[in-house]
């Protein structure tokens, strides 16, 4: 599962192009939280934007821990 970053604007138009949100931008206000795409939904972005997608790796705060086994 990929997660989409920015506000609730960004995660409307990213629900929009997928066909995935039905209601107008009034919507978008209320939007927000945590969003998950997968895999044949990116394909589909990227099929139709080459440039919109940038792929980062985080460690959830609350999933922090030594990392120093790994040489890092």
């Amino acid at each position: 599962a990929f997660e989409v970053f920015g506000g609730s604007a960004e995660q409307f138009v990213i629900r929009k192009l997928l066909g995935l949100e039905e209601a107008g931008p009034e919507k978008a206000e209320r939007g927000g939280g945590l969003m998950l795409i997968y895999r044949p939904q990116v394909q589909e972005l990227r099929r139709r934007f080459r440039t919109v997608t940038s792929v980062g790796f985080t460690v959830p705060k609350d999933e922090e821990r030594d990392l120093s086994g790994l040489g890092l």
